[in-house]
C-alpha cells in the first residue's frame, strides 16, 4: 500500500503515532525524509523474513507482520500497559466481582510505566526511538487496512473500540512492562493494599455514587509467577563433531498470550542479518537467535531484581520517615482510572498511592504491615528501564565473542535473563545478565546475619532491608565485571537453577545471594541437563546438531533409575502386597504391572507415563534417597531411592489419583496429554518439570496476562486429602498451556551456519491463517524440528509470499 491510500483511513482513527497527545515528544517522533518501506517474505510455516534499508523501516515491517499474526493480543497489551482495560471492558474479566481489570489498571497506573516511557523517550538513543516509531507505524498500517476491508482481525477483537492505533510510547512501555512483570505480579495485592490506615482505606473510591458489578473489596491476590523457565546449551569446539559451536535453545514460555514467541528473520543489507524468534511486541531485533557467526539463547534467571526496604516512620506523622536522622516525606498521589459500568456509563475511581526512595510502598497484612513504626517500599531495577531495544540490537549485530561481551558493558537491558552463547570458532559463554541490584557490603552482611531477614528472603526471594540508613540502599545494578559468568570450549548450560553450575566441571564462585542459591540441591531438570550435555552420545564422543536435536525431543527423564529400582522391588515381592490407606486396601499389582510397560520416555505412545509422573511428584529429593545431596557431586546426588512401605504408599496413591481422574493405569500418554488450539485437540509428547526432562510443559500458564487467557480446567483432587494436583491432571487429562515454545538448534558448519527450529504453537493466532496450527500439527505428528531458511537460496526455495509495504 502506498502512502496516499493509507492517509484517509488513519485519519479516521484520530490517534496515530504522529497525531497522539504527546506534545512533548512530537519533535522527536517526526520521521526523516526517507520513506518507510519493508519487504516481508513468508516462507514455510509463515516465518517472516523482513528486509529493509534502515532500522526504522525494519521495525515498520516487523510491526506490520506481527499485527498480521497477533493484532488482538498486541492491542490488548497496549490497552493493559496504558491502564485502560476497565474503561473499555468494565471492572471484571472472568466473572462478576473479580475486578481483574480494575486491579490491572491500578497496577500499571501506580507503576507509572507508560508515563515514565513518555518522559524518557526524548533522551533515548536514535535506534530505540526509530525501532519504537517504526513498529508503531507498521502496526497502525495493518489496522488501517482492516478499516479499509483489506485485512481482518481475529474474532476475539474484531469490531472492538479498544483496538486502536498505537504510539512509540506504547511500544516502549509494553517492553518495560514485560521486564517488571514478575515483581508486579508477585506483589500486586501488596502494592494495592499499601495505606497508613488500619481498615479498608486502601480501596478506591468513586467520584460519585457508582454501581459496579461487585464491591472493590473483592480485588484478588495475584499469583506469584512461578512457571517461568527454559533450557539452553552452548556446546564448544572441544565437544562438537566439527570443532565449531552448537547451540540448543529451548525457552519454556506461555503457549498463549502476550509472551508468545514469533519466528522472524531481520535483514538490513550490509548492516544486520539475524534470525530466530522474539516475544510479541518487540520491534526489529531478534531475542533468541543467530547470525552468520554467533548464536545465543536465554533462560529465566534465578535472581531477583527487587529489594524491599523497611522505612522507620516519624512518630508524629505516618507519611514521614527518617533516613540517617533526616526526615523525609512519603509522596502521595491521587491515581484515577475510568471504569465502564453495566449501564454503559464511564465512572472515575480514585485511590491515593504512596512512593518513597524511588519505589512503591507495599503492605502485606501481618507480615509487612504499615504500622505506626514502619512502612515498606519496593524498589525494582527493571521498572522504568528502557535499555532493552538497544541491548538486543547490539547482540544481533555482534560477530565475535568480544563484541558480544562488550554489549553487557555498554548496556544493561536484558531484564531477567541468563545468556548462553556460542560461535563459529567453538567458544562458549555464560552470563547471568539480569538487572540485579548491587547491594552494598553492609546490606549483604545484614542479609547473611539477621535471622528475620533470612526468613523473609527465603519466603519472598526478595531481601527486606533496613531503610533508616542510606548505607543499605543500592545505587545501581551489578556491573558487568561482577556478574557471574563463564567462558569455556566444552559447554555451558542453564536450566533455571542459579549460575553455580553453568558447567559442572567449573563451578562459578559464590556471588551476591540476589543471584540465587549456591551449593544447594539442583532441580531434576538441571541435573538431567548437566548429565546429558557433559556426555556426548556419538561414537566419536562428540555432539552433532542432529544428536542435540534428538536429545531435546527424546523426552527422557532423570527419574528413570527411580522407576527401575521400584520395578525391581516389585518383582522381588512388593507386587504381591497391599497398602492400607484410610482403611482402604490397595493392591500394588496393577501399578507394578503398569510401570513395567513404561518405555522410559514421555512420548505419546509411552504406556503408564502418567502413573510415573504422579508417582515421582510424590518423591521427596531431600528425604527419600539413601545417598543425600552432596555439593561435591551435585549431578549424581541424591541417588538410590529408599525402598520401603512409605515409598509404595506413594505409588498406591498415584494409582488412585489416575483412577480418580477416570483413566486406566496402562493408558498411553497421548491419551491424556494434549494442547488445544482453534478448536482442535492435539495429542502431545513431552515432560513436566517433576520428571527431570528437557522438553517440558505444564498445565498452568500464569504468564498469560491477556483478556483472552484460557482458564485451565480444574485438576482432580488427591484422594485422602482433597488437595489439587501439582500436575494439573483433570478429567480431560493434562491440558497444556505452557512449555517448550521456540525450539532451535544452530550449527556452524564449514559451509556456513545451519539452523533447525520449531514454534510448537505455530506462528499466527488468527484462526483463518494457514499458519495457525501447522507447526503445532507438525510437532504433534512428527516430533521433529524443521530447517530454518536463512540463506537467500533457501528462502527462495521455501518462499510462500512476498509483500512490500511502504508509507
Amino acid at each position: 500500500m502506498n502512502s496516499n491510500t493509507l492517509l484517509i483511513p488513519l485519519l479516521l482513527f484520530g490517534s496515530v503515532a504522529c497525531q497522539a497527545d504527546y506534545s512533548s515528544i512530537q519533535s522527536n517522533n517526526k520521521q526523516d525524509d526517507s520513506k518507510l518501506k519493508a519487504k516481508i517474505t513468508r516462507t514455510e510455516f509463515g516465518i517472516a523474513h523482513v528486509t529493509a534499508h534502515d532500522l526504522r523501516s525494519l521495525a515498520f515491517g516487523s510491526g506490520y507482520a506481527q499485527a498480521q499474526d497477533h493484532a488482538c493480543v498486541l492491542a490488548d497489551s497496549y490497552l493493559r500497559v496504558r491502564g485502560e482495560r476497565a474503561k473499555y471492558l468494565g471492572a471484571d474479566l472472568h466473572r462478576a466481582g473479580d475486578n481483574r481489570h480494575v486491579m490491572s489498571d491500578y497496577l500499571f497506573k501506580i507503576a507509572d510505566i507508560h508515563q515514565q516511557a513518555k518522559l524518557a523517550f526524548p533522551h533515548l538513543s536514535e535506534d530505540t526511538q526509530a525501532a519504537a516509531e517504526g513498529f508503531a507505524a507498521g502496526f497502525n498500517l495493518y489496522l488501517a487496512e482492516v478499516e479499509e476491508g483489506k485485512a481482518s482481525l481475529e474474532p476475539t477483537c474484531q469490531g472492538q473500540n479498544w483496538v486502536q492505533p498505537i504510539t512509540a510510547i506504547d511500544v516502549l512501555a509494553n517492553i518495560a512492562a514485560a521486564g517488571s512483570g514478575a515483581s508486579l505480579g508477585q506483589f500486586a495485592t501488596a502494592i494495592l493494599q499499601a495505606h497508613p490506615g488500619q481498615a479498608n482505606e486502601w480501596l478506591p473510591s468513586a467520584a460519585k455514587p457508582v454501581s459496579l458489578t461487585a464491591p472493590l473489596a473483592a480485588v484478588p491476590s495475584a499469583d506469584t509467577l512461578v512457571t517461568q523457565g527454559s533450557n539452553a546449551w552452548a556446546i564448544g569446539g572441544a565437544l562438537s563433531d566439527d570443532g565449531k559451536g552448537l547451540l540448543m535453545a529451548n525457552p519454556h514460555f506461555p503457549m498463549t498470550g502476550q509472551m508468545r514467541f514469533w519466528a522472524y528473520h531481520a535483514n538490513i543489507p550490509g548492516q544486520l542479518d539475524v534470525m530466530g524468534a522474539s516475544l510479541l511486541g518487540f520491534p526489529a531485533a531478534v531475542n533468541i537467535g543467530f547470525n552468520r557467526n554467533i548464536a545465543w539463547s536465554h533462560t529465566y534467571s534465578a535472581s531477583t531484581q527487587s529489594v524491599i526496604y523497611r522505612l522507620t516512620l516519624d512518630a508524629t506523622d505516618p507519611l514521614k520517615y527518617v533516613v540517617d536522622g533526616e526526615t523525609k516525606q512519603i509522596a502521595v498521589k491521587d491515581v484515577s482510572i475510568e471504569v465502564l459500568s453495566d449501564s454503559g456509563e464511564i465512572y472515575r475511581l480514585h485511590k491515593p498511592v504512596y512512593k518513597a526512595e524511588g519505589g512503591m510502598l507495599v503492605e502485606i497484612p501481618k507480615v509487612l504491615e504499615w504500622s505506626e513504626q514502619h512502612a515498606y517500599v519496593l524498589k525494582n531495577t527493571n521498572i522504568n528501564s528502557f535499555a532493552a531495544i538497544d541491548h538486543w540490537l547490539a547482540l544481533n549485530k555482534a560477530q565475535t565473542l568480544a563484541e558480544f561481551q562488550q554489549t553487557f558493558k555498554d548496556h544493561n537491558g536484558l531484564m531477567f535473563n541468563n545468556v548462553i552463547y556460542t560461535d563459529k570458532d567453538g567458544q562458549t559463554f555464560y552470563i547471568d545478565a539480569a538487572n540485579v541490584p548491587d547491594l552494598p557490603p553492609i546490606a549483604l552482611q545484614y542479609l547473611n546475619d539477621n535471622a528475620q531477614a533470612k526468613q523473609y528472603f527465603a519466603k519472598f526471594r526478595v531481601p527486606v532491608l533496613p531503610g533508616d540508613s542510606a548505607a543499605y540502599y543500592y545505587q545501581q545494578s551489578v556491573p558487568y565485571e561482577a556478574k557471574p559468568k563463564l567462558t569455556r570450549t566444552d559447554y555451558v548450560q542453564n536450566a533455571n537453577d542459579s549460575y553455580w553450575l553453568a558447567n559442572a566441571s567449573a563451578p562459578i564462585a559464590k556471588v551476591s545471594p540476589l543471584y540465587g542459591q549456591h551449593s544447594v540441591l539442583q532441580s531434576r531438570r538441571t541435573r538431567h541437563s548437566l548429565a546429558k550435555v557433559s556426555h556426548p552420545v556419538g561414537a566419536d564422543n562428540k555432539f552433532s546438531a542432529d544428536e542435540v536435536a534428538t536429545i531435546l525431543l527424546s523426552n527422557t527423564a532423570l527419574i528413570t533409575p527411580i522407576i527401575d529400582d521400584v520395578i525391581a522391588a516389585c518383582k522381588q515381592g512388593w507386587q504381591r502386597k497391599t497398602i492400607t490407606i484410610d482403611e482402604q486396601s490397595i493392591a500394588l499389582a496393577p501399578s507394578c504391572a503398569a510401570l513395567q510397560k513404561w518405555d522410559g520416555h514421555f512420548n505419546q505412545t509411552s504406556i503408564a507415563a502418567h502413573l510415573v509422573r504422579e508417582f515421582v511428584a510424590r518423591v521427596n529429593d531431600r528425604e527419600d534417597f539413601e545417598v543425600s545431596f552432596d555439593a561435591r557431586d551435585p549431578v549424581n546426588t541424591p541417588r538410590n531411592i529408599r525402598i520401603d512401605e512409605a515409598l509404595f504408599k506413594e505409588l498406591a496413591i498415584a494409582g488412585e489419583i489416575i483412577r480418580h481422574a477416570g483413566f486406566t493405569l496402562e493408558a498411553s500418554l497421548g491419551e491424556l496429554q494434549f494442547f488445544e488450539q482453534h478448536g482442535q485437540r492435539f495429542a502431545w509428547q513431552g515432560n513436566m518439570n517433576v520428571e527431570g526432562g528437557l522438553n517440558v510443559f505444564a498445565t498452568q500458564n500464569r504468564l498469560d496476562q491477556t483478556i483472552f487467557a484460557p482458564v485451565a480446567t480444574p485438576s482432580v483432587t488427591t484422594p485422602y486429602n482433597n488437595r489439587p494436583l501439582w500436575s494439573g491432571l483433570s478429567q480431560r487429562g493434562y491440558e497444556l498451556h505452557f512449555g517448550s515454545s521456540w525450539m532451535m538448534v544452530v550449527d556452524f558448519e564449514q559451509t556456513g551456519v545451519k539452523a533447525q527450529g520449531l514454534l510448537t504453537y505455530s506462528q499466527s493466532q488468527h484462526p483463518d491463517a494457514e499458519n495457525s496450527n501447522d507447526q503445532t500439527r507438525h510437532y504433534s505428528e512428527q516430533n521433529k524440528l524443521v530447517t530454518l531458511p536463512f540463506k537467500a537460496a533457501d528462502i527462495a526455495t521455501t518462499q510462500i509470499s512476498t509483500t512490500v509495504i511502504k508509507q
